[in-house]
């Protein structure tokens, strides 16, 4: 079959909505459970194309239809119906992950939940497939308008988001897939076609309405602290954010005994306050310096950062609804810049509700910045007095589909270092977390010490509660004296959030704080501790991954999977997301073995010769692995350099695709020489890696001062060579089956390449946490450099 320019449009139509799909269900899977399964979507989408193969390759009179215009919207309009009718469903179904072991019935639940959201990417696979085995002589073609269209969806994401959010985004899905189905209708046009395009009318006027007749249902026990139905609410490819009202005496930790606003993050995952500081944050801050009793300034919990400063300039990492804004303020700081990535919550402060946040924006010291923290100090020629970060807890923000689990780029000890260089000499830093944390951070620190040749590290640090108070210059006695005195006067119900744990003052020889400060050989320390505390980097930026992946055992499983309260704490202190991916990736292993080999069978009990079966399976599967494993490292990367998830996920993903997809489009200038080609293409992509690896942080570090824009666009243009040749050898390999009158193979290729694909993104992120992402493209790079033996192999 000869692609007609509907083809060209339904299956770029159709890969667009299954992009969008994908990242609009990572959101509200996060939002339902955590941000670990939003992971998950990207293995269950993979899994539908895989199955999609194997069931064409098996189903043969699929593969001879002579109505395939037909068949191909049918299923376009079963992807649309599926998106819709999936998401209901499983909004119905209550499926608990976190008390499986305590409810026997969440074992059926969860691949039920599973097995529903992977039925439109089955159909869209299945789509994808029957036009690259029908139309074997235009794959590439084909498969340059798929990734083109993929690479939309991710630009679309940023505007489809905010407008319909991720519930409402998914009858914008389906409207876009009814239109690729009046698209694939149209060279054997009938009246009853219409349908088409009116069900996509349809959906798109559901878009609005839809989340609120059908809302994200959320897990047991995630929703603690806040109820009601919020006053404001909002969503972008970072999060959705709710904003609830907040009563007199309704929270422990309230400052005043006014009502506040909870801005409440994928409704449970985080949340951040907004003090009701009317009529305005001057006055209010004066009337509260008149009247505040030893027990409000303390409540203050940033307050021990202010001991020893007179008009400090102050850099808040995460400034959130402004409530450490208002504590420097109230502390008389003469600068404040406060940074928060999420551009709906600065959007809250500085308009939406700056009447109500005491219009803190408008205050000639304070400067409020949509940027990613690190990325703005290390830009900036600023030296600040104070570095205060409360609860800065990102995860939600990058995993959200950037590919990733729980990387933090704002907890590394480049990061720190950063931190160390833009803090005057008798600064000091405040950084609050769990207490599962603070062990790494004293490590962190412990190494910046020693490598600015501090001789008395155990001098610098004081550990409270949850905060840890780190000095550049020794702290004196007279400033720890200080902190006690703050600490030792607060009252019952706020104790435990100040008591001193270690201080220059009060070492515990046996604590592990005191070993990491105190050691010789930092190393064989860390080896001998239960968890990993050695500090994170950039290539290893996974700041909360601890657990050894030896000491995960099935008493830990259960553990981990046994309570529905207290989902944050527990989430915090088990290996929820390690558990989650060791188990996505032995299920993809099992299920990628048993559906691969079924078409083999299927064609050695028909007779049929397969030539080249191992080599073909060789070859598609390291470039699916490869494939995906190097756009997980770059991701990263690039995530490090822009310091926007938002614009990595939609920019350099989108690029990568586009350009991948002109790369494809090459494969029609050497039929000839195809073979040939790719035994010569293939090594150049190695060779680029390297030279990838090499210049790309020297590119980085020369214009990381640039405006962000223009950052976006070196970005871009720099993925532009490797694109194109990554874009080259997949639709070649198809390409050649085609030639060597092997195009029945097309559709099993089809789904060893995405099966590997699915393996290949656990084996990038397990990984990348236990070398790193350099490790990862090394990797990346073998699994090309075994599709090239396969290409010399073959004859």
């Amino acid at each position: 079959m000869k692609p007609r320019w509907s083809h060209y449009t339904g299956i770029f139509l159709i890969s667009l909505a299954t992009l969008l799909l994908e990242l609009s269900l990572t959101r509200i899977l996060s939002i339902s459970f955590f941000y670990h399964f939003g992971y998950l979507v990207i293995s269950t989408a993979l899994l539908g194309f895989g199955l999609a193969g194997t069931v064409l390759s098996i189903r043969e009179n699929l593969q001879k239809r002579a109505d395939i215009d037909s068949l191909l919207a049918t299923l376009s309009l079963g992807f649309a119906l599926s998106a819709v009718l999936g998401y209901i469903v499983c909004q119905q179904i209550p499926f608990n992950p976190f008390n499986a072991f305590g409810d026997p019935a969440q074992f059926l639940l969860f691949p039920l939940y599973f097995m529903i959201l992977l039925i439109p990417f089955f159909f869209s696979g299945l789509i994808i497939a029957l036009l690259f085995t029908h139309a074997s002589g235009n794959i590439h073609r084909l498969y340059a308008w798929d990734l083109c269209g993929a690479g939309l969806g991710c630009a679309l994401a940023l505007a489809i988001m905010p407008l319909a959010g991720g519930v409402g985004a998914i009858p914008v899905i389906a409207g876009i897939a009814s239109c690729a189905a009046f698209m694939f209708a149209l060279p054997e046009y009938r009246s009853r076609h219409l349908a088409y395009p009116a069900l996509a009318i349809i959906m798109l006027a559901l878009a609005v309405p839809f989340e609120s007749w059908f809302p994200v249902r959320v897990t047991r026990g995630k929703q603690e602290g806040f109820s009601g139905k919020p006053i404001y609410s909002a969503w972008n490819t970072i999060s959705k954010i709710d904003v609830f009202t907040i009563g007199p005496g309704e929270r422990s930790t309230l400052l005043y005994p006014d009502s506040l606003r909870l801005i409440v993050f994928d409704q449970g995952t985080a949340a951040s306050e907004i003090l009701n500081l009317q009529p305005d944050a001057g006055t209010y801050i004066e009337r509260l310096r008149q009247t505040a009793t030893l027990t409000d300034t303390i409540r203050m919990f940033t307050g021990p950062a202010f001991i020893n400063h007179t008009a400090p300039r102050v850099f808040i990492l995460g400034s959130g609804g402004g409530e450490e804004v208002m504590h420097a303020l109230y502390y008389r700081a003469a600068q404040i810049d406060a940074v928060e990535i999420n551009p709906a919550v600065n959007r809250l402060i500085t308009r939406d509700m700056a009447d109500y946040a005491g219009k803190l924006a408008g205050r000639p010291e304070v400067r409020f910045f949509t940027e990613d923290g690190r990325r703005f100090i290390e830009r900036s020629g600023q030296v600040y007095d104070i570095i205060i970060s409360v609860y800065t807890i990102s995860k939600a923000a990058t995993a959200s589909g950037a590919l990733s689990l729980a990387e933090d780029y704002a907890l590394t000890i480049e990061a720190f270092q950063a931190y160390w260089d833009h803090l005057s000499e008798d600064g000091v830093i405040l950084f609050t977390r769990p207490k599962a944390d603070l062990e790494r951070f004293v490590a962190t620190l412990r190494q910046i010490m020693d490598t600015a040749g501090v001789t008395h590290p155990e001098r610098h640090l004081i550990i409270f509660g949850n905060g840890l108070l780190f000095k550049k210059s020794p702290f004196s006695t007279a400033e720890v004296r200080r902190v006690e005195y703050v600490t030792g006067n607060a009252s019952k119900d706020i104790t435990p959030y100040y008591s001193i744990t270690y201080s220059p003052l009060r070492q515990d020889s046996a604590s592990t704080y005191h070993q990491i400060l105190h050691s010789e050989n930092l190393p064989a320390l860390y080896a001998t501790l239960p968890e990993q505390i050695a500090p994170a980097t950039d290539d290893r930026p996974f700041f909360s991954h601890k657990f050894r992946w030896s000491s995960l055992n099935l008493a830990i499983l259960k553990g981990s999977f046994s309570f529905e309260k207290d989902l944050w704490g527990e989430l915090n202190a088990r290996p929820v997301a390690e558990l989650l991916l060791l188990f996505s990736l032995i299920q993809s292993i099992v299920i990628a073995a048993v559906l691969i080999l079924l078409p083999l069978l299927r064609y050695l009990r028909a007779g049929t010769r397969i030539r080249h079966a191992a080599k073909y399976l060789f070859y598609f599967s390291g470039l699916g692995a490869g494939f995906i494993m190097l756009e997980m490292a770059l991701l990263q990367k690039y995530l490090l350099y822009l310091g926007q998830p938002i614009y990595t996920y939609a920019i350099i993903l989108g690029s990568l695709l586009i350009y991948t997809g002109a790369g494809a489009y090459l494969v029609a200038f050497f039929p000839r020489t195809l073979l040939r080609t790719l035994r010569i293409q293939i090594p150049v992509i190695c060779l680029m890696l390297l030279i990838y690896a090499l210049f790309l942080p020297v590119i980085f570090s020369a214009t990381m001062q640039f405006a962000l824009t223009a950052r976006i666009w070196i970005a871009s243009a720099s993925l532009l060579p490797l694109g194109i040749m990554l874009g080259i050898p997949f639709p070649g390999g198809l390409t050649l089956l085609g030639q060597r009158s092997e195009s029945a193979f097309v559709p099993w290729a089809w789904g060893v390449n995405s099966f590997f694909t699915v393996i290949g993104t656990g084996l990038a992120l397990i990984i990348g946490m236990s070398l790193g992402f350099t490790a990862v493209v090394f990797i990346a790079g073998c699994c090309y450099g075994l599709a090239w033996v396969m290409m010399l192999m073959t004859k």
